[in-house]
């Protein structure tokens, strides 16, 4: 384990959740999940060549079946929306497999809000919120101004902004896209 995935391991207190179910907890949930089928696990096999795809060592070696491996057996404990697996490929790259899984069970079980990783995209909304509603005021008054003023719903841009971020491939798209669209409300206020 890194050291840094020691830090994360010991402030998420994973191992409490980990000693909190029998110990092999985790091994009969990846065997579970081997051998189950459904929508959502169709979908986990779809993230996993998305994850991180511009970065090496998540698409080589063991990396994929490791990521595979948590993913499955998360969901088959719980759920899955699609996000999970960066938080896990970024887990799996600072701790062993089956911290890992403890991990990413705490973050989701412990941590965010129930309901944040759900296919109604509530923690998706609540970002938003927080981003809009809360640091873009503080941060950039004058835009969050303009946007008040123009009754324009933040939320029209920044569900696809915060989807398009989780997928590395294209964040740097929406990067420009955002940008633009900033750009031409700014320019818009001007005249």
């Amino acid at each position: 384990m890194s050291p840094q995935g020691g830090v994360w391991w010991a402030a998420l207190c994973a191992e409490q959740l980990a000693t909190s179910e029998p110990p092999d907890t985790y091994e009969r949930l990846v065997e579970e999940a081997r051998l189950a089928e459904s929508p959502t696990l169709t979908v986990v096999e779809r993230d996993i060549p998305r994850t991180f795809p511009e970065r090496p060592d998540y698409q080589v070696g063991d990396a994929p079946g490791r990521l595979r491996r948590v993913l499955r057996a998360y969901t088959v404990r719980n759920t899955y929306c699609q996000g999970m697996s960066f938080v896990a490929a970024t887990l799996l790259h600072h701790m062993p497999e089956r911290e890992a899984f403890w991990a990413l069970a705490a973050i989701a079980e412990r941590f965010l809000p129930e309901g944040y990783f759900s296919e109604d995209l509530r923690g998706v909304y609540m970002d938003q919120h927080l981003a809009f509603a809360v640091f873009l005021p503080h941060r950039l008054p004058r835009l969050a101004a303009h946007f008040n003023k123009l009754e324009f719903p933040l939320t029209l841009i920044g569900l696809r902004w915060y989807l398009a971020r989780a997928r590395g491939r294209v964040w740097v798209r929406a990067r420009a896209k955002a940008r633009a669209t900033v750009r031409a409300c700014l320019f818009a206020s001007q005249t």
